[in-house]
């Protein structure tokens, strides 16, 4: 192999490592957007954490708060469009906290005993297909 084919070979090599560099960047989540919410949260997560990673969202742009689980002592406890109402993390049994938006995307996160985040899920708008490639890009690419 001479010289020049290896220049061109690393130079083909560094375009195609920027270009997909240059994709990534392009579909990382805006801050305040569902799939920025989604990021924030972390399994292993503190209730406390868990909610002020959601609280982040834009005020106009979520539309929806749903908190449903049990307790310790096995009582049900539901909340509708604030995280109020959500009992101590030491009297967590399971829960469900999940946050909609004016464009239909949800952020969901199961807690498990002790109010640790066991579990989370993004929905994109079902009714877009642009946001459900993006987000098999951002699973793709780690994001």
């Amino acid at each position: 192999m001479n010289i020049f084919t290896r220049r061109r070979l690393s130079l083909f090599c560094l375009a195609l490592v920027l270009a997909a560099w240059s994709v990534s960047r392009l579909s990382a989540p805006a801050s305040g957007s569902m799939e920025n919410l989604y990021a924030r949260v972390m399994v292993g997560m503190t209730r406390q954490q868990a909610v002020a990673a959601l609280q982040a969202g834009e005020r106009d742009y979520v539309e929806c708060i749903y908190v449903s689980g049990t307790d310790e002592r096995g009582q049900r406890f539901c909340t509708g469009f604030s995280f109020k109402g959500l009992p101590p993390a030491t009297e967590i049994h399971d829960a469900e906290l999940a946050v909609t938006c004016n464009t239909g995307e949800s952020v969901e996160v199961t807690l498990g005993e002790g109010g640790v985040v066991t579990a989370k899920r993004y929905l994109p708008d079902p009714d877009i297909p642009r946001q459900y490639w993006l987000h098999l890009l951002h699973r793709a690419f780690g994001h």
